[in-house]
């Protein structure tokens, strides 16, 4: 190895090495790491946030004057939710029901970092909706309906968004959930430009038919309409012969994927003829000013099974590891991943693989013996878990300066197994510890990771 080359073995080496920061990370005080984070906005600057907005008519009119509620469920994104929603929605605010408050009380308390944008998108897309539905359904108890369904189910909350990416020519959010009753959401998502194409070429009275028979038809075209775009708020565009086979081939794929998913998962292929959601009613919690709400229980029809979202995880899983692994190693080591398959093993299984790629051709272009096998991936998949997945996931991604991987994969078993350990120590020693305490600890070093090494570096 000549003087360059070793000076860069040593660069690379320095920056994969763990032991130093094993040593410093392993060594910080465990009253620290264990310790509760404090909030980003503590109470006195919250409790200012929300008088502010309390102070504008609009909003505090749509919230029932209800600040304790208000305060005590705050969140960035539910101060996003109800500014959008006052700004979109001003003609309820004189004209709501009991119900309408309490729904829309409910929606500002679940916005989350993970649903607010498609949630804004929906508020966006339905903006000045003052009318009742031709059911005689609020329009927001109707968003309400729409926000838990996407919030339980993700095929939901793919195929609002790409729905709304074809700008589906709906006039209501009571159609998009008709939508969704009528074809299991996963289909709908598939086949979201056939579904968008129906709706724009039929009136209420005819679309559950035609969704239920021809959601599978890229060329669907009503027979009742002679002259082309009669239903649509745009000229309708004839397809050139290019156009055709390009929508001929997308569907065709499209069908095959559906045909697959369908062997593991017949619910797919039911139609859902007009079911119901039941959400219970709310006049009395706010009246009898118990703000938490936390023994409403709210019934989602829609929900898949237990075991049929496992079945959906295991198919998910499988697809991805048969695409890394061998034959052999796939059939070896299947069993044990489909185990111990969560929504959260899942999501991160993707960077486990490529984190272990990386690191293989980084040890290749140095000239060594390579660090990690594809057989680790089990390894880390099994050791994660809701507590820990920011610090996995942290760990899989970040880079240093030269985009090289500042942790191998089995750094990671490395941290996560002492980390263990002394979670295990100090739920021995200490009677008083909770789920909570454990999460903490890894949120804690998560946020010490943060300060070596600042924000996960955005790839190029």
């Amino acid at each position: 190895m000549n003087i360059q080359n070793n000076m860069k073995y040593n660069n690379y080496n320095n920056s994969v090495n763990f032991n130093g920061l094993k040593d410093k990370l392993m060594n910080i005080s465990t009253n620290r790491l264990f310790k509760t984070k404090e909030l980003k906005n503590d109470a006195v600057e919250i409790k200012s946030i929300v008088g502010k907005m309390m102070q504008k008519r609009n909003i505090n009119t749509l919230l029932d004057g209800n600040y304790e509620f208000v305060q005590k469920n705050y969140s960035k994104e539910g101060q996003s939710f109800i500014q959008r929603f006052s700004k979109n929605f001003p003609a309820y605010v004189t004209e709501l029901s009991k119900e309408e408050h309490n729904d829309i009380l409910m929606m500002y308390k679940t916005s989350t970092p993970q649903n607010i944008d498609s949630r804004l998108e929906v508020l966006d897309k339905f903006r000045n909706n003052y009318a009742k539905t031709e059911t005689k359904n609020s329009e927001i108890h109707s968003m309400r309906v729409l926000f838990d369904r996407m919030d339980s189910d993700k095929h939901t909350e793919k195929f609002v968004h790409k729905a709304l990416g074809d700008d589906i020519k709906i006039k209501t959010i009571d159609e998009f959930n008709k939508i969704i009753e009528t074809i299991h959401p996963q289909k709908a998502e598939i086949f979201h430009r056939n579904i968008s194409r129906i709706v724009r070429l039929t009136n209420l009275d005819e679309r559950e038919s035609a969704l239920v028979k021809q959601s599978e038809n890229p060329f669907f075209v009503n027979p009742r309409i002679k002259q082309r775009g009669t239903l649509s708020n745009q000229p309708y565009k004839k397809l050139n012969y290019l156009e055709k086979i390009g929508k001929f081939i997308e569907n065709k794929i499209n069908i095959r994927r559906y045909n697959q998913i369908a062997k593991v998962n017949p619910e797919i292929t039911r139609v859902r003829k007009l079911a119901t959601i039941d959400v219970p009613k709310l006049e009395q919690v706010l009246e009898t000013k118990d703000y938490s709400l936390n023994n409403i229980n709210f019934v989602n029809k829609l929900k898949k099974s237990p075991n049929a979202k496992r079945l959906q995880v295991q198919t998910d899983v499988n697809a991805i590891i048969k695409q890394k692994l061998g034959q052999k190693t796939f059939e070896k080591q299947q069993g044990l991943y489909n185990k111990k398959a969560t929504a959260i093993k899942l999501k991160l299984l993707p960077d486990i693989f490529e984190s272990i790629t990386k690191t293989r051709k980084s040890d290749r272009i140095y000239g060594l013996k390579p660090s990690v096998e594809n057989k680790d991936a089990v390894k880390l998949y099994e050791k994660i878990q809701g507590k820990n997945k920011k610090l996995v996931r942290y760990m899989l991604k970040q880079t240093d300066e030269n985009n090289n991987k500042i942790f191998n994969v089995k750094d990671i078993i490395k941290l996560v197994d002492e980390s263990e350990t002394k979670i295990a120590l100090e739920k021995k020693n200490n009677p008083d510890f909770k789920a909570k305490d454990a999460k903490n600890y890894y949120d804690n070093l998560y946020d010490s990771m943060i300060e070596r090494y600042g924000e996960i570096k955005k790839t190029k």
